[in-house]
């Protein structure tokens, strides 16, 4: 994102499109959209790059149409990530509240979180560790620890990580398009952010965000991440398997699928049985 101008960009790799967006600050809890753009993308395949350069490519067109929208220049972005080496997991740790006065403070917040970190492999880097909830001595269930009286501060952390290789292919397109990294976010947790409420992630959610190729989950309990995954499918396996069983090419089997799909067998209608054909395919 660009924080330029009270501004801020993102961008969103996926496997069949790029998007960018740009937004503007107009309150403390709001933001105004100002410019869009999106590009074709073929570098990109289950949501690992496989070509450096078309993905940059692409990265540009996108950057260029927003640019073009929003009437001024992007440097700075946001970029998401997924994939099937993201991999996630919770953890828990426990230290000693050391002070004189036995009050939780941001110190010992942080050593607890980074106390709760597990070992990862060699070829994989940490993206978040996300604070589930904390524990006082005997009290539990809490969100906010500091300031609280005790001897023992425990965490409960949900950490992803993800593969270094994938990491740094990320990098060499976002620097290859002339922009400037400032963070990475897993693709499923700024997908949450987007559209679920506090009452919402206190009550319990799940977010399933279906791509093109990847498909991100992230599950929410008592305000708190307890899992998040990624599937290796998406929209282009049901484009795929419409046009194997219909014996038809891409194009038209995704035409099949945005016109007549369904997600629920009830939202069909009881009549719809066959369909002509608008493109030469059997009909169904």
């Amino acid at each position: 994102m660009q924080e330029l101008d009270n501004s801020i960009a993102a961008i969103d790799l996926g496997s069949s499109l790029i998007k960018v967006v740009v937004g503007r600050a107009i309150s403390e809890n709001e933001i105004e959209i100002i410019g869009t753009g999106t590009a074709l993308c073929s570098g990109i395949k289950n949501g690992a790059i496989i070509n450096i350069e078309t993905t940059t490519k692409s990265i540009n067109e996108a950057i260029s149409l927003a640019e073009l929208m929003a009437g001024q220049e992007i440097s700075h972005v946001i970029v998401n990530i997924t994939g099937k080496t993201i991999k996630a997991d919770n953890s828990k740790a426990v230290v000693a509240i050391t002070n004189r006065e036995r009050i939780v403070t941001e110190d010992d917040v942080r050593r607890v979180i980074e106390a709760a970190q597990p070992r990862v492999p060699s070829d994989q880097m940490v993206l978040h560790v996300l604070s589930k909830e904390f524990s006082v001595d005997d009290q539990t269930n809490i969100k906010e620890p500091l300031g609280m009286t005790g001897v023992r501060l425990e965490a409960e952390v949900h950490v992803v990580t993800a593969g270094i290789t994938t990491i740094h292919n990320l990098d060499k397109c976002i620097e290859g398009a002339g922009l400037v990294q400032i963070d990475k976010v897993l693709s499923s947790f700024a997908s949450s952010e987007a559209v679920l409420t506090s009452g919402e992630k206190d009550l319990g959610t799940a977010v399933v965000d279906i791509g093109a190729g990847i498909t991100d989950i992230v599950i929410f309990q008592d305000g708190g991440v307890c899992y998040s995954g990624v599937i290796p499918f998406g929209g282009n396996n049901i484009t795929s398997d419409i046009s194997i069983g219909l014996k038809t090419p891409l194009e038209p089997a995704e035409v099949i699928k945005k016109k007549f799909g369904h997600c629920l067998h009830e939202a069909v209608e009881p009549t719809e049985k066959n369909r002509s054909a608008c493109c030469k395919w059997k009909t169904f």
